[in-house]
């Protein structure tokens, strides 16, 4: 096997070491010595960093004209001043160009940010007012959220009591708007529902109030004054009463459904079941 080859740029015959491996034919450097191949690529015009010398390379991102100023910008250091404590501290001189304060360690750098980051200097300074969608109450609050969030709050507990009331009815996305409303009365499909059986829930703090059961997802709301005969108190959470599945069951069996009172809960009780 040859261990030389005909370069295709400058036609000489040069060992196999001189050629590589070109990436692609489409550039039309196969067949090419890497000087030829260098020779080649399209070079940008940049200024070394060090000695300040224009040069030419085929990499935009160089910084130095040769590896002699690159070592020598590493060793070579500048004494500046740190921004906030004003003690000395050597740098490189890439640094001293890019940089407009220096800081002896990330504790100076935390202190001075304090100080040079108030009020208008602060990205986070502008704000707009604006009023909280829950309650009414004048808030200021920063750009963007008007852009990012439909409803502003001012508090994360005005926000957990009213956000809710925005994402009913029509505005919930788990509406269902094939349903009549005789149909979501009978289903107890509406959100005054959900939010009843929630506050009942919180009122008993999860618990059965029977058997003090407190297993998720095995709670049930109940009507003392039942669904279908006292419509006037369907929403309120003084008429519901947590109970654990069980313990519902046990009550319906022993009075079934619809037609319920307080009084028919308070004999159920009573009896220790």
């Amino acid at each position: 096997m040859a261990n030389t080859k005909v370069c295709k740029g400058c036609l000489k015959e040069l060992p196999l070491e001189n050629f590589g491996v070109a990436k692609t034919n489409k550039d039309g450097r196969e067949g090419k010595c890497r000087k030829c191949r260098e020779n080649q690529r399209p070079k940008v015009t940049k200024t070394c960093l060090y000695c300040g010398e224009v040069f030419q390379n085929t990499r935009s991102n160089s910084k130095f004209c040769s590896h002699k100023c690159q070592g020598d910008s590493r060793k070579e250091k500048l004494t500046v001043n740190c921004s906030y404590c004003g003690n000395e501290k050597s740098i490189v001189p890439s640094l001293f160009k890019r940089l407009e304060n220096f800081y002896c360690n990330q504790s100076c750098r935390t202190e001075h940010l304090k100080i040079i980051m108030q009020a208008e200097n602060n990205p986070n300074y502008a704000r707009i007012n604006t009023n909280c969608s829950g309650c009414g109450e004048s808030i200021t609050i920063q750009p963007f959220r008007l852009e990012k969030h439909k409803f502003q709050f001012c508090s994360n507990d005005c926000y957990k009591k009213n956000i809710g009331k925005f994402h009913r009815g029509e505005n919930n996305p788990m509406w269902n708007g094939s349903l009549s409303s005789e149909e979501r009365i009978k289903m107890r499909a509406l959100p005054e529902y959900r939010g009843w059986r929630k506050e009942v829930y919180e009122k008993d703090s999860y618990t059965c109030q029977h058997c003090l059961d407190k297993t998720g997802g095995n709670l049930v709301a109940h009507h003392l004054y039942s669904w279908n005969r006292y419509p006037n108190l369907r929403f309120d959470v003084n008429n519901g009463i947590t109970l654990c599945k069980d313990c519902h069951k046990d009550f319906h069996k022993h009075y079934g459904y619809g037609d319920n009172t307080e009084e028919q809960f308070v004999t159920w009780e009573s009896l220790g079941r």
